[in-house]
């Protein structure tokens, strides 16, 4: 009972609204059309960057190669890949000079386990401007969807700032569209799945030796501020100017 009457609420909600904005398409509006009577009001605004803030925070790379990761990491997120990926770096390449450097909030197990297999420096929780320091600081940065989320993959406004750094980025996550349709702005950015283990480890090798030979390039995408807060702000304005005309 208490499930219908939650469904009939959303329903009511959905149907009820002038409009409404999902910060993700695809597979997940395709979700939400299926509880509408009218799909043509649904619209996609993603969760931008804050030009202005990153802006103003200078770039300071490490002397080692740094694979940087910022927010949360639990076990409910799609991890072991990545796990894999370090065993085999380091079982194949003893004499990396790589660093792996989290902020955020990371399960203590998950900690130990990366901990074993490369340094790891965890700066532990800070605020978004040491967070938006510590992206631009990367060689390689990498994301982890929550497992399971195949359906709606919901995307990170996280990953925008990612793209803004010009750093690759690897996301590792199932089947994720949206995700991957994003990444598709950077040319050395991809979705890995759980079998691309060797995939991921290739890529990595290679982009450290171009960094170890002074080949490092970054690849910030041409169209990045039509993802900053402001360009989408003006766009939510726009959607709500022609809903009060």
């Amino acid at each position: 009972m208490l499930k219908k009457l939650n469904l009939k609420f959303e329903s009511d909600v959905l149907n009820g609204a002038d409009s409404i904005i999902t910060t993700v398409g695809n597979r997940y509006q395709h979700i939400i059309e299926g509880k509408l009577l009218e799909s043509k009001k649904i619209h996609k605004i993603y969760n931008g960057y804050d030009k202005s803030v990153y802006d103003k925070i200078k770039e300071i790379k490490p002397a080692s190669y740094n694979i940087v990761f910022t927010g949360v990491l639990s076990k409910n997120h799609n991890y072991q890949a990545f796990y894999k990926v370090l065993s085999y770096l380091k079982e194949e390449y003893k004499d990396l000079d790589m660093i792996f450097t989290f902020a955020g909030k990371i399960d203590e197990e998950i900690k130990k386990l990366f901990s074993e297999k490369i340094n790891f420096i965890d700066r532990g929780y800070v605020i978004h401007e040491t967070a938006i320091e510590i992206i631009k600081s990367s060689h390689l940065l990498i994301n982890f969807n929550y497992l399971k989320t195949e359906e709606t993959d919901m995307v990170s406004g996280k990953l925008i700032e990612y793209l803004a750094s010009g750093s690759p980025i690897i996301n590792f996550s199932n089947s994720a569209e949206e995700s991957n349709s994003l990444l598709k702005n950077s040319i050395k950015s991809f979705n890995a799945e759980s079998n691309d283990v060797i995939k991921v480890v290739n890529f990595i090798k290679k982009e450290y030796d171009c960094w170890l030979d002074g080949n490092y390039e970054k690849d910030i995408p041409k169209n990045i501020q039509s993802l900053s807060r402001e360009k989408l702000t003006n766009k939510l304005v726009e959607l709500i100017k022609n809903l009060v005309a």
